[in-house]
């Protein structure tokens, strides 16, 4: 199956203070926990640094020996610069580092701010706990490349209309996907219910007719600290239609100077994207729009896209 198990993402990372919710590195006692010898050898190699700057110096085999994920994780949130590379690197390539990183930038690229870590913690234990409770029906996460906001994911090259995907999985076979990002001040935003195939998805019969207000309840249930937004669906088809004319115009002017057979592929392939997204954007916009039991409590706009914070 594609994408990641949620399973995979078992080390727990824990709350702080409130006090403290900006700057949690304050919490970890990095000095003590490397001891007095190695605190020496540090400064005898940096010069007089304190014990923030200590952490932000130490390679990844260090914080895999002496450290938590938690306590790495913390500590990395509350620097304002650059670790060491081999960290950086372990926050890019890891799957468990990388969902940490996501969720703050996912915050970033899709509000204001990068919230602060009680809101990281909140998010991350939403994600992992996330489940679809019908027989025969498994759930995988994906996330964007890079600090995509939106685009190919990373693992199953699945388009996402936001930073994460959840992958569902129906008798081991991908056939929808559930594309979602983190907002700060605790607001998950629903920005994809799309199948798979356009045709013979039998599996629907296991679901309620509302899959909408159903999928909402299923985010509900595991994010129950966050507000639920569900994106316009006219907007998120617009988004994409945008995107699609501005590669068809890459394409044509590629064709004009080195036509070629990938080329004219890739021509065709955008043209009837756009032709099929022209003519289901108001069935998108008429889907993502009942949200049954689910009542609009307020609207904003982000990236181009009208949110509408739920109710229930």
């Amino acid at each position: 199956m594609m994408g990641f198990p949620l399973d995979m993402f078992n080390n727990p990372i824990t709350h702080v203070p409130d006090d403290l919710t900006k700057n949690p590195n304050l919490t970890v006692k990095i000095a003590e926990i490397l001891g007095p010898d190695l605190v020496e050898r540090l400064k005898d190699h940096y010069g007089d640094i304190d014990e923030q700057e200590m952490g932000r110096r130490l390679p990844m085999s260090a914080f895999r020996k002496r450290f938590t994920f938690d306590q790495l994780c913390k500590i990395r949130y509350g620097t304002i610069f650059t670790m060491d590379r081999t960290v950086e690197e372990a926050f890019e390539d890891e799957p468990e580092y990388a969902l940490m990183r996501k969720i703050q930038n996912s915050m970033w690229r899709w509000g204001s701010g990068s919230g602060v870590w009680n809101e990281v913690v909140d998010a991350y234990d939403a994600i992992r706990s996330f489940n679809i409770p019908v027989d025969d029906f498994e759930v995988r996460l994906d996330f964007t490349t890079y600090h995509n906001e939106r685009g190919y994911s990373r693992e199953s090259r699945t388009y996402l209309d936001g930073v994460f995907g959840f992958l569902v999985h129906y008798k081991g076979e991908h056939v929808m996907t559930l594309g979602f990002s983190i907002m700060d001040a605790r607001r998950v935003l629903i920005q994809q219910i799309q199948l798979v195939k356009r045709k013979g998805n039998r599996f629907l019969f296991r679901l309620p007719a509302n899959r909408v207000e159903f999928f909402l309840q299923c985010f509900a249930k595991s994010f129950p600290n966050h507000t639920l937004c569900m994106a316009d669906g006219g907007d998120i088809a617009n988004v994409s239609l945008s995107s699609y004319k501005r590669g068809l115009e890459n394409v044509l002017s590629s064709i004009a100077s080195y036509p070629s057979a990938s080329n004219q592929e890739e021509k065709e392939y955008l043209e009837a994207s756009i032709t099929h997204l022209t003519a289901d954007a108001p069935r998108l916009a008429a889907l993502y729009a009942d949200t049954g039991s689910y009542t609009k409590a307020g609207e904003f706009s982000v990236n181009g896209v009208r949110h509408y914070l739920l109710a229930a």
